[in-house]
């Protein structure tokens, strides 16, 4: 018994450390160019929809899955005003409310140990692959890249969260669309400006991540506020591929139907300006490595000048009942456009590792028949004086 644990164990590692392709990671660059990429340039204040992409109606033994429990988190987000309220279960898409106009699939991607994890918006299907032990950048890599397509949507939930993402996987990782920077159980906002720092489009998402849904307590705390022309799949995905979308805090005072909005963020050759329907009392510049360029106090008004050397800022805005709001990035760039390195396979690495990997499992196997035949001989010595 012992020893088929320890074979699927090996099987196991064997698949992931040396049957996983082998990439070639680009080294990543800061933002620069003589242009400033907005990703606010063409919202609208009345098309903002306040979303939750990440909530549980299921354990990971599946039996608290049912139409109940999922049209109770449904219901219990409706009662808040949410205009999207996905229920992302793991390895597992809800289908209660498909047929409405506004349903998103989404699943939480991920079993291992590590909660390296990825929210999957818009997907048909489940990707069952996924690596168990200690993740590599390389496991990660292949793991996004089974994930994403032009239609789907694919976030790294909750990075921060039992180092399911180091610091050097995010200057390498490439091919997703966002980084779940708010999460009820971790902020990640210092991941998310070691993405930024290195020139990975990265926009923020912002989920509850509710698994209880009797008690709620979870609910309502945290959202992402997308803006779209309407309440569709296609436009809402559309809108946080963009970065039309910023993150929430909500404060325990706060009435969900007041929260600040954003009004309108625009640019000029090097200034921007950030007008909010209310005012803040605190706001903060952060740019290049995490550092603060600028801050301001109780105003809805904010205008700087972003130098070249600073490559990018985003702000947040706290207000007196504690509710903090995140907006994505402005950044420079060439002609306006953003142009992304990916990770390649690296062909020749991955026969190599994948031989290492067979000549093990064959050692392993040889070992196995040997031992088998001892222990049949021993059967066979022991037979006479039974």
């Amino acid at each position: 018994m012992l020893y088929m644990l320890l074979s699927i164990v090996l099987l196991l590692a064997v698949n992931q450390y040396f049957f996983c392709p082998r990439f070639v990671f680009t080294k990543g660059a800061a933002f620069s160019g003589p242009d400033l990429f907005n990703p606010y340039a063409a919202i609208k204040p009345g098309h903002w929809i306040k979303c939750n992409f990440h909530a549980h109606a299921q354990g990971w033994d599946g039996i608290s899955n049912n139409y109940e429990v999922a049209c109770s988190v449904h219901n219990a987000y409706q009662s808040l005003h949410y205009g999207v309220h996905c229920i992302s279960n793991h390895q597992n898409i809800d289908t209660t409310r498909s047929g409405e106009p506004n349903y998103i699939s989404a699943y939480e991607h991920g079993y291992n140990f590590t909660k390296t994890h990825q929210l999957v918006l818009g997907s048909a299907k489940v990707q069952k692959l996924d690596y168990i032990f200690t993740q590599t950048t390389e496991n990660k890599q292949n793991i996004i890249n089974r994930l994403s397509n032009e239609s789907n949507f694919v976030a790294l939930n909750h990075p921060d969260l039992s180092s399911g993402y180091t610091a050097k996987d995010l200057c390498s990782l490439s091919g997703y669309d966002a980084i779940e920077v708010l999460n009820s159980k971790t902020i990640s906002t210092d991941l998310w400006d070691t993405a930024l720092s290195v020139g990975k489009k990265a926009f923020i998402i912002a989920n509850d991540d509710l698994h209880n849904a009797v008690t709620k307590d979870q609910l309502g705390n945290i959202c992402t506020f997308v803006n779209a022309a309407e309440n569709s799949k296609k436009s809402v995905l559309k809108a946080l591929k963009s970065g039309q979308s910023y993150g929430v805090i909500i404060g325990r005072n706060q009435n969900p139907d007041t929260v600040p909005y954003l009004e309108k963020l625009t640019t000029s050759m090097d200034s921007v300006c950030i007008l909010m329907s209310q005012p803040a009392t605190h706001i903060v510049l952060t740019g290049q490595n995490g550092k603060t360029i600028q801050s301001f106090k109780n105003t809805n008004s904010v205008k700087f000048v972003l130098r070249p050397a600073e490559h990018y800022a985003r702000a947040t805005f706290t207000y007196a009942n504690q509710t903090r709001i995140y907006l994505n990035p402005v950044f420079f760039t060439d002609n306006f456009t953003v142009c992304q390195d990916k990770a390649y396979e690296n062909v020749g690495q991955t026969f190599q590792f994948n031989a290492d990997g067979i000549f093990i499992l064959a050692l392993w196997a040889m070992m196995t028949v040997k031992i088998l035949q001892i222990a049949r001989r021993r059967n066979l010595v022991q037979a006479p004086f039974q």
